[in-house]
């Protein structure tokens, strides 16, 4: 095997580990394997991906910012990373920068639930109530489980007037949690 083939097989297996320790709520260990990945094999963006997911776990917002960041500049088109930026963005209340990235993210993945509702709960906060209600209703559609998107819904629904419509989504938004709780 040459050198190149080498590297790449052991920051799989680094990556399938971190995997596996992530699915275990082993986030030290995780984070441990991810970062052999990114030694191994230093431009291959799922590994970043991975390791801005298991910083955000650990609550490294600013290291997790930084290797989404990374993953766009390898990946310009991965969608998660955009909507995880725009998460992080929208926690900083950057709701300019996070209705851009979710905006990216479903530019990529038009059917990917959590931007659609992520961009519609940003829109919400805006008082940008008839362009959250697009993307909310979306989101619903999308995924007709989610107690989160109904409930947000609802709310848009009765900032926009329509309260029998928002009580309907918020009594689903209930029962899809308790549900859930189940």
């Amino acid at each position: 095997m040459t050198g190149a083939i080498k590297e790449t097989v052991a920051a799989a297996m680094h990556l399938e580990r971190g995997h596996r320790f992530l699915d275990e709520a082993a986030l030290e260990d995780a984070l441990d394997a991810y970062e052999s990945a990114i030694q191994e094999c230093p431009e291959w963006a799922e590994a970043y991906f991975s390791l801005g997911r298991v910083l955000g776990r650990l609550g490294r917002s600013e290291q997790a910012e930084a290797a989404y960041r990374r993953v766009l500049s390898l990946h310009p088109t991965h969608a998660e990373a955009a909507n995880n930026l725009g998460v992080i963005a929208a926690k900083k209340v950057e709701h300019q920068e996070a209705e851009k990235l979710y905006r990216q993210a479903l530019a990529e993945n038009p059917d990917y639930f959590e931007p659609h509702l992520n961009l519609g709960l940003v829109l919400l906060q805006e008082d940008r109530v008839l362009e959250a209600r697009y993307y909310l209703t979306r989101a619903v559609s999308l995924n007709r489980d989610s107690d989160a998107a109904a409930d947000h819904l609802g709310v848009a629904l009765m900032r926009a007037g329509r309260v029998t419509e928002a009580i309907e989504l918020i009594e689903q938004a209930l029962k899809l949690n308790s549900q859930s709780r189940e």
